[in-house]
This record gives C-alpha cells, sequence and structure tokens, in this order.
C-alpha cells in the first residue's frame, strides 16, 4: 500500500495540467489589470501584517513567502512563479499576512487594489474556479510540508521537496527537469526545517547516486528522483 506521503505526491504531478491550465486561466484574465510593479531580487514585497491593500499576479521571475519568527528563523512556506496570485487569502479573510513575500529572483508583477481584483472576478464569475483550484493547491502543498515536518527524515523531506518543484516550477530537458531558478543550501534549509550541513550532505550523496545533476548553479533532477520522493 502507498504512503500518504506517495499518494500526495503522485496526486500532485497527476493535476499538473489542470494547474498549469488555472495558471494560464488567470494570467489572461488579469493581463491588463492593475498597474506593473518590478521588484528586484530579494526586495520586500509584502511583510507580514499588512492588510490586503494590493493582490499581485506573478508575470515573470519566483517569488518567495515565508514565516519569520521573533528570534529570527525563517520557513518558506511558498514559492510562486507566473500565474500564481498572493495576498488574496489576506483579503478573503479580511485580516493581515502571516507571511513576509520577497522577491526571489528579479521579478515582474500585476498589482491590483483590491477593488479592481473583485471587479474583475465579478464580471466573470468563472473565474473564481480559477481562484478556488490554485488556493487548494496551495493548502495541498501546505500540507505535504506538515506531513513531512511530522513523520518523514531529513533525507526524505529533501526528496520530497525536489519533487514538489518539479511539480510547482519545473522545466522539462532530456536529461530531466531543471529547476529554473537558483537556490542556495540555505534556501533549501528553509524550506525543510534542516540544517545547512544537512542539506549539502544530502546534496552531495544524491549528486554522487546520479539523482540530481547540476548545470551551472541551476539543479537538474534526474526522473530516479521522483520514485524515491514517493517512499
Amino acid at each position: 500500500m502507498e504512503s500518504n506521503a506517495a499518494i500526495e505526491i503522485t496526486s500532485l504531478f497527476t493535476q499538473r495540467h489542470i494547474y498549469d491550465k488555472y495558471r494560464t486561466e488567470l494570467c489572461t484574465a488579469f493581463a491588463h489589470a492593475g498597474t506593473r510593479a518590478y521588484f528586484e531580487r530579494k526586495q520586500f514585497i509584502e511583510l507580514s501584517g499588512n492588510a490586503a491593500d494590493y493582490i499581485y499576479l506573478v508575470q515573470d521571475g519566483c517569488v518567495k513567502q515565508y514565516l519569520h519568527s521573533p528570534n529570527g528563523v525563517t520557513r518558506t512556506i511558498f514559492l510562486l512563479a507566473q500565474g500564481n496570485t498572493f495576498n488574496e487569502v489576506t483579503l478573503f479573510n479580511n485580516d493581515t499576512s502571516y507571511v513576509t513575500s520577497q522577491a526571489h529572483t528579479d521579478v515582474c508583477l500585476i498589482r491590483m487594489t483590491a477593488d479592481e481584483f473583485n471587479a474583475i472576478l465579478n464580471a466573470k464569475p468563472s473565474l473564481y474556479r480559477s481562484m478556488s483550484y490554485m488556493l487548494a493547491y496551495k493548502l495541498r502543498i501546505a500540507m505535504a510540508q506538515i506531513y513531512d515536518l511530522s513523520f518523514n527524515s531529513t533525507e526524505q523531506r529533501f526528496r520530497n521537496l525536489l519533487c514538489r518543484l518539479c511539480v510547482q516550477i519545473g522545466k522539462e530537458t532530456s536529461e530531466g527537469i531543471i529547476i529554473p531558478y537558483i537556490f542556495t543550501h540555505d534556501d533549501f534549509a528553509q524550506m525543510i526545517s534542516a540544517g545547512r550541513s544537512s542539506i549539502s550532505r544530502i546534496m552531495g550523496s544524491f549528486q554522487d547516486k546520479g539523482y540530481i545533476l547540476f548545470d551551472g548553479k541551476h539543479i537538474i533532477i534526474r526522473p530516479e528522483i521522483i520514485g524515491l520522493g514517493m517512499l
């Protein structure tokens, strides 16, 4: 019998084409909305505690959202690429954000006021389906992370993270699935609540076994690791 983690990852891969479909629909729907906002790598976009004055859609680049503890520890929750929205949960809940949103790469965003965002949704109610699916997908990613932290070893958490990155932002190549954005060992450590030294050790082991390759600073994930991630 497959484990819950295996079922979760298999489901993510099965639904990738649906995920891409709704991202494309949202890109098209909001293409001419709001204003363009550009942020350089590592620049803050929205801080935790802010209200949802603006809703954002990623047009290009990668945005990371993370939790930040009073003692300075950070925990990356989401990586958002083209077609992903953010701040919508804060708007729908009419509260303030729990996460900090930061440009992981140089990014181009569509920035809409809450009124502009709601007007577009109300004018085309079918978009609520797209928004609902994207929110559900974020929930699935969050639940997968909770499962990993609760039950899996550091190595298994890292395997599963690489599988999720293949689904979320990976691009297929002849050698495997390349992650188009550069992530440091510290970045990976923040994503799975591990130490940097542990990530270095595991990545070295995976590279020796041929599970991952490198194209410059970009990581290429070999098909073999997908099976490992489903253990």
